[in-house]
């Protein structure tokens, strides 16, 4: 009766590491799966973001607004000399290119006294790359999609932490040892030399 219970104890001491290591195997699987998902969110969202900011600096790069003398009322002289235009024949009175560019659109947005053009610059500076702009350009879609990656990757952050499956009727964590396991192991030890 003891060598029938000690076989019945080795059998399941058997089936418990086998379940043990089963449960390892598919959690080690879970833990590569999740991190090539992790890897492959980061690519897709750096691709993302560089497009973004590219789809911003050629936005800036294409607006551009002639103004007239009166509108450039209170801008630095600096910057009149720097965005005046070669007048065209006939043309009345000096024109000034302005742009997006910092080194323009601060000190027009800071000095202009002229309400409506700090309104233009403004709504053009906040709507670049926007829906409101050039189509070819807006950074809605990229932002939804960055938005959805962010997303899941917070839900992968947040996931509880990978098993490897029941042990002595626990869960165990992957890495930390297993003492179901580990008592199964002795078991069979126990077997062998008896």
């Amino acid at each position: 009766a003891a060598k029938d219970t000690t076989i019945y104890e080795t059998s399941l001491a058997e089936a418990e590491v086998a379940r043990w290591v089963q449960s390892h195997a598919e959690a080690t699987l879970r833990l590569a799966t999740a991190r090539a998902r992790f890897a492959q969110i980061q690519e897709r969202a750096a691709e993302l973001q560089q497009r973004y900011g590219e789809n911003v600096l050629d936005a800036t790069d294409r607006f551009a607004y002639v103004a007239d003398e009166a509108e450039m009322v209170g801008v630095p002289q600096d910057v009149r000399l720097a965005t005046r235009l070669k007048p065209a024949p006939g043309e009345p009175g000096p024109r000034y290119r302005l742009t997006l560019h910092d080194p323009c659109y601060q000190p027009v947005m800071e000095h202009a006294q002229d309400r409506a053009l700090r309104q233009r610059l403004y709504r053009a500076h906040v709507t670049r790359a926007s829906e409101l702009g050039d189509a070819e350009l807006d950074n809605s879609a990229l932002m939804r999609e960055l938005l959805a990656l962010r997303q899941e990757q917070a839900r992968q952050s947040r996931a509880p932490p990978l098993t490897c499956g029941q042990v002595g009727g626990r869960d165990v964590t992957q890495g930390r040892q297993a003492e179901g396991a580990q008592r199964a192991i002795e078991a069979i030890g126990r077997t062998a030399q008896e």
